[in-house]
Order: structure tokens, then C-alpha cells, then sequence
């Protein structure tokens, strides 16, 4: 079985199991998870600027510098004898920033959840279930396609665990 029928056999499988439940939990779930796992795809290396880079500059950061993203400056280190790099966002770059000071390079979105229990009464409060949330990460900045990049950035179809906690006042809970 391959990777899209395996998919297209999981959301099947999810949504069957899912019209035990009802609609209105359904679609509340489906917030919940929606709420927790759409997110910006970001470089945790780039958290704040300057970036500085020793002994050598970054290869993975040269897309960012060539597309007017990132300045790169080099200087000798006041450190050792060496050289430094130091990288400064311009203000191209600001479309690709959050407010956390993260550097974003794509989207993930939340498609579908699996492991959901059948039950006639629905989810009481109380309850935890451990679930497999399915998620497509997309890369949005041209630049992030480069190839130096492969094994920084992530796209396609990812299963993540979590775990879906039915509170008393009727919301849910979800962690990661």
C-alpha cells in the first residue's frame, strides 16, 4: 500500500470512526486541533538578529543573502584569529518574521485526526485520548527550496501524536 492510499485509508477510517461522535463534537475537535496545530514553519537556529556564525559562514543561510533576505558581514573575531559572520535581516525580510523574532520559510496546517474511540455518548469531561493528528507543512518562500536547505526545511504529510483532554466547562484541551 502506498503513502496516498495509506492516507486516503487513515481520513477514512478517521471520519468513520468520527460520525459516532457527532458532528458538533467533531467540528469542536477539529477546532481544537486546527487551533493548536496551524502554525509558521520556522528556523529555530534564527530566534534573533544578528545571527553571528564562527569559524566559517553558514552555508544554509547563502539562499536568504542571495535573495536580499539576509546581510552578511565578515569580520575578523575579537575572540581568536579567526573571522565571524554576522547576519542582519533587511527589510525584505520582515514578510518572513514574527513577532517572536522567528525567520519563517512555510505553513502547517492541520488536515485530520486518527485514534478517535467509537462511542454512542460522546466525549464526557474527563477524558483524555491520545490521538494521531495528520498535518501538511508547505513551503511558502521561494527561497526555502533550495537545495542546501533540504534537511533544514520540512513539506509534505506528517502524523504527530497528541493527546485531546475534554474539560468540565465543555472545551477541549490539546497537547502536543
Amino acid at each position: 500500500m502506498n503513502t496516498r492510499n495509506l492516507v486516503g485509508f487513515v481520513v477514512l477510517s478517521s471520519s468513520l470512526l468520527l460520525s459516532a461522535c457527532g458532528d458538533g463534537q467533531k467540528s469542536q475537535i477539529d477546532e481544537a486541533l486546527a487551533t493548536k496545530f496551524d502554525t509558521n514553519l520556522c528556523f529555530k537556529e534564527l530566534k534573533q538578529f544578528p545571527y553571528v556564525a564562527r569559524p566559517k559562514p553558514r552555508d544554509w543561510l547563502q539562499p536568504m543573502v542571495d535573495d536580499g533576505l539576509l546581510d552578511m558581514e565578515e569580520r575578523k573575531s575579537k575572540t581568536n584569529s579567526g573571522s565571524e559572520y554576522i547576519y542582519t535581516m533587511t527589510e525584505k525580510a520582515l514578510k518572513y518574521s514574527t513577532n517572536e523574532g522567528h525567520f519563517c520559510y512555510g505553513t502547517q496546517r492541520y488536515e485530520d485526526v486518527e485514534g478517535l474511540p467509537d462511542t454512542d455518548d460522546g466525549f464526557k469531561p474527563g477524558m483524555q485520548i491520545p490521538v494521531k493528528v495528520i498535518v501538511n507543512r508547505e513551503i511558502t518562500a521561494d527561497w526555502a527550496e533550495a537545495d542546501v536547505l533540504k534537511n533544514k526545511v520540512q513539506t509534505g504529510e506528517f502524523i504527530l501524536p497528541a493527546v485531546l483532554i475534554f474539560k468540565q466547562d465543555g472545551s477541549i484541551s490539546v497537547f502536543k
